[in-house]
């Protein structure tokens, strides 16, 4: 509950805030592409959210399960659609895209 993205939201009635949810599923993205690709392909990107949804408050200190699905690729575009549940019930939902960018380490 000490977190600082928890403060101010909201005092007395604390809330996981919706965007890290959503950071949540497009981190396991990342990962599972991750898993699916050559590590020379560089690090995942997300370049695209759409149908974003919030169906369910999550408190701070809950457990929360995130399923990301790869739905296509096209290109070097990647299109995968996640879940974010909470005591079994959807939470979030959402739909996004990713691709693959070189860092350079040394700048």
């Amino acid at each position: 509950q000490h977190e600082f993205f928890l403060q101010g939201h909201y005092p007395g009635f604390p809330l996981v805030p919706g965007v890290i949810l959503c950071e949540c599923a497009m981190q396991a993205g990342g990962v599972l592409l991750s898993a699916c690709v050559s590590p020379d392909a560089g690090i995942p990107v997300v370049t695209r959210m759409e149908n974003v949804k919030f169906r369910r408050m999550v408190r701070p200190g809950e457990t929360v399960h995130v399923e990301v699905e790869l739905r296509e690729k096209v290109s070097r575009i990647y299109f995968l659609k996640a879940r974010v549940q909470c005591d079994d019930k959807v939470a979030a939902s959402l739909d996004f895209a990713c691709t693959f960018t070189k860092v350079d380490m040394g700048r």
